[in-house]
């Protein structure tokens, strides 16, 4: 039983140090907040003046 468990804390610590790892080696880009023009308040998938033209 002691074997099976200590096995299981191994696997746990080695599974928690990969998630680290994949984290800290996420894509830079994501962190780079993105810029907000002019007249808008937060980043959207579309700009104000966009929906200005389709008439918003």
């Amino acid at each position: 039983m002691r074997t099976l468990t200590v096995s299981l804390l191994g696997a746990a610590a080695v599974a928690a140090s990969l998630l680290v790892l994949l984290q800290q080696r996420e894509d830079p880009t994501r962190l780079v907040p993105r810029v907000v023009p002019p007249g808008e308040t937060l980043p959207s998938e579309i700009s104000l003046d966009r929906l200005r033209e389709r008439g918003f």
